[in-house]
């Protein structure tokens, strides 16, 4: 008896991406039909791997494909998390499977457990949920997102209020809306730092801790998180820029708090910037997105004189609290004291501050405590053996310490290039030497250090935050680790030691990236009913970043980097890629860089900056070169870089990392 072909069952043929660096998704055979979306286990090569279901393809034809090993038809990614990824392959011209495995990143969550977890929400409070009385301002603010969520359309708006204005408690009233009507809403904050007061605020409105998402929860939580949320019993996810990855099922608003921080954007593997991602996630998925801060990105302004944003603000602080005082103190005209930099007017307001009762911050954006050890004798600088920057002296702990790569050394007893001994000295301050001086006119003050460095964890931040605002310290002192977010009753002095910084380089932003870090400053101080004054100390207080901060004029100092940038086509006026080759081999490196630039194809659409040795040439033993792609504002990168790299082949031993619209330039 023979059998009906018909009757026998074909398998079917399935696309499956895996969370490699690989451009294409790779063909399977399933028994069942599989919809896109769905965790898979396959064979590939001697391992086996998780992926998801791409794409079907009909029936099986190759007898070489392989069966896959296990499907789990009940975990499967939301089509808007396929439609991301896709998206953000494209616009950042990275393999498909990398951005898998920021949405996928523990897969094997699912399959230890075939239990429903229960709703992400926990509370450590025994208090009622405590709603805030709003001022008129964040009650309109408020009630303009509100209807846009009611909507169900895609909006995105600019939150911008001066510090202290309350902008937290506005989109917390739109997170209420999401916990009355469904759905699910996403915070971002750009560093873990924030994560602490955040969240004691949050658990205080609202009774519940939300889902938390970085770097620094453990992997238990990363699956338990990961599980409910393809259950969709998670409300709420405050995170860092990877949150954004995660496969949300009814995604509705997105909150990007400090949208301006250059922590949302990612420099390594997948390089993107979560602000913008953040956007066109939203869009994806039909939600609002709320793009909050103080002093707003040239980007984000453009986008709201255009139309593309809608533009929301609150002009005064909440509850009557009045904007600091800000002195300029010219150092210039001050008499300089070896091994002090602390000025006397500084000195004797940091002595008037705790007479008074109050706290004081000293800001500083130099971890340790010298930037640089310099022979006295030859000039010999104590370099990084991995990248081409001086080790940076770290005299709490002993040791010199590359902050790029994390290569630790002592400090030679005698100079290898002079072979002298005991003529290191150290150049500049960093924090640590700024809290020296402190504790040496001020014995009694309790002073802390807040850097990445000495806070290590959320944990460690939250109970640093908490003995702050317990009045157990008098002065803190620290990096851009405390420029944001933090809310201190009884702070009263900012004092910014060296407001000139980062001032110099050749990053394009520099200008709008001080401005926005020492006004975030600034806004630490008096931040309730008690008046807050800033002392900012620097060399060029004519600089108008310096008189903007003075006369806290945001605007003017913004419409005049803005006429900049236009004048020479710089974002947000125009487009640049960034092209960075990097290799153990120098010499193969540079002509590999130097071989791209004779390729580049003739076109008006285009200007070609480079090559050139990147700013930082050696990093983590990698040498690097540099081009620059600049084109029109309307005209993508992408169609130019893909031809032009399509016909220009270059060895495995040379890396090419490409950065569309890149943030820093080192």
């Amino acid at each position: 008896m023979s059998l009906n072909p018909s009757a026998v069952k074909v398998p079917a043929r399935i696309s499956v991406l895996l969370p490699l660096p690989l451009r294409e998704a790779f063909d399977y055979t399933s028994e069942n039909s599989l919809e896109p979306g769905v965790l898979v286990k396959v064979p590939f090569g001697p391992r086996q791997l998780y992926g998801i279901v791409w794409e079907k393809k009909g029936e099986s034809s190759p007898k070489t494909l392989k069966p896959i090993i296990a499907a789990f038809k009940n975990i499967q990614l939301p089509q808007v998390s396929l439609k991301f990824i896709e998206w953000v392959s494209g616009y950042t011209m990275t393999p498909a499977g990398q951005i898998l495995k920021m949405v996928l990143p523990v897969p094997d969550s699912f399959e230890t457990t075939g239990k429903k977890s229960s709703a992400f929400l926990s509370s450590s409070s025994e208090k009622s949920p405590q709603k805030p009385q709003l001022s008129l301002d964040q009650l309109m603010a408020a009630e303009d997102v509100k209807r846009s969520l009611e909507s169900k359309a895609f909006h995105t708006f600019l939150l911008e209020g001066v510090t202290g204005s309350g902008k937290t408690e506005v989109y917390f009233e739109a997170i209420d809306y999401i916990l009355q009507n469904g759905g699910q809403a996403l915070v971002m904050l750009p560093e873990i730092a924030l994560t602490a007061q955040w969240l004691q605020r949050f658990e205080g409105r609202f009774g519940f801790q939300p889902a938390i998402w970085h770097s620094d929860i453990k992997q238990s939580q990363r699956k338990a998180t990961l599980r409910t949320l393809l259950q969709g019993n998670v409300p709420v996810v405050v995170g860092a820029r990877s949150a954004l990855f995660l496969p949300f099922l009814d995604l509705k608003l997105i909150i990007v708090d400090e949208e301006h921080d250059g922590s949302y954007k990612q420099e390594e593997g997948v390089i993107y910037n979560a602000r913008d991602m953040a956007v066109v996630r939203a869009r994806l998925s039909q939600a609002t997105c709320v793009l909050a801060s103080a002093t707003p990105s040239l980007e984000t302004e453009l986008n709201v004189r255009s139309g593309k944003y809608r533009h929301i603000q609150l002009n005064d602080r909440y509850g009557g609290a009045e904007m600091p005082e800000v002195k300029l103190i010219d150092l210039r005209k001050i008499r300089k004291i070896s091994h002090q930099w602390i000025s006397p007017p500084l000195r004797e307001a940091l002595q008037k501050t705790l007479a008074q009762g109050e706290q004081a911050m000293l800001f500083l954006n130099r971890r340790g405590y010298a930037p640089l050890m310099l022979c006295q004798s030859c000039g010999d600088r104590v370099m990084c053996s991995q990248c081409s920057i001086p080790l940076v002296f770290h005299k709490f702990q002993e040791k010199l310490l590359c902050h790029h790569c994390g290569y630790t050394a002592h400090l030679p007893k005698a100079c290898p290039a002079c072979h002298e001994e005991g003529t290191y000295s150290s150049v500049g301050p960093g924090v640590e030497r700024v809290y020296e001086e402190v504790k040496t006119f001020l014995p009694e003050a309790r002073c802390v250090l807040m850097t990445s460095d000495h806070l290590s964890s959320s944990q460690k931040v939250f109970d640093q935050v908490k003995e702050i605002q317990d009045h157990g310290i008098d002065i803190l002192i620290g990096t851009q680790i405390m420029a944001k977010g933090h809310h201190f009753p009884l702070l009263t002095l900012v004092g910014i030691v060296d407001g000139d910084s980062a001032l110099s380089g050749s990053d394009l932003r520099a200008a709008e990236k001080t401005f926005q870090l020492l006004h975030q400053v600034s806004g630490r101080s008096g931040r309730e009913r008690r008046k807050g004054q800033v002392l900012l100390q620097t060399h060029i207080p004519e600089h108008p970043v310096m008189q903007a901060l003075l006369h806290q004029d945001r605007g003017e100092f913004f419409a005049l980097e803005s006429d900049q940038r236009l004048i020479h086509g710089f974002p947000p006026y125009g487009r640049f890629a960034a092209l960075i080759f990097s290799g153990r081999q120098k010499h193969e490196v540079e002509n590999i860089a130097r071989k791209f630039a004779r390729t580049f194809p003739l076109t008006d659409k285009a200007e070609l900056l480079g090559p050139t040795p990147a700013p930082i040439p050696l990093l983590r033993g990698n040498y690097r070169w540099r081009l620059l792609l600049k084109t029109a504002k309307d005209y993508p990168p992408h169609s130019i870089l893909k031809e032009w790299l399509f016909k220009t082949p270059f060895p495995s031993s040379v890396r090419l990392q490409i950065d569309i619209d890149p943030y820093s330039f080192f």
